[in-house]
């Protein structure tokens, strides 16, 4: 079953102030296994956002989040480029009423192509559950 991948599970990963030894051997587990991972485009724009804003706090070192991106965008993740991701992240942002549709992107796209949601985000990961979306909450 594909993984539909989150920007809190891929900063979990991708950050070495939040990659616990549970997130990293979960994320171990699933580049070993060749899981096919998907996310919609917002996936890389959140990432670098969330990166520059660490590296801003000094979080990280100019070169860390530059490692960072540089190991985003070499992250095996498919971006979902159907354009009814957008139609259902509204509805859902609806249902759920939510001020913004952002987080309802990783579920539209998990919805559309039948994946299974992993995230850090508890919120989310109640959602996806409600939705009948298989999930997995990555504990940080």
């Amino acid at each position: 079953m594909p993984v539909c991948v989150d920007a809190s599970a891929v900063l979990a990963w991708l950050l070495p102030y939040e990659r616990s030894a549970h997130v990293r051997r979960s994320w171990l587990q699933l580049l070993a296994a060749g899981e096919q991972l998907l996310a919609p485009p917002l996936l890389l724009a959140e990432c670098t956002s969330v990166i520059r804003e660490a590296s801003f706090r000094d979080l990280l070192t100019p070169a860390q989040a530059a490692q960072a991106v540089a190991d985003l965008v070499e992250l095996p993740v498919t971006l979902i480029m159907d354009r009814s991701l957008y139609m259902r992240a509204l509805d859902l942002a609806a249902r759920f009423q939510l001020r913004r549709a952002y987080d309802t992107q990783y579920l539209a796209a998990a919805e559309i192509d039948k994946s299974e949601l992993l995230t850090v985000d508890r919120a989310l990961y109640q959602q996806a559950l409600e939705l009948g979306i298989k999930a997995e909450l990555l504990a940080s």
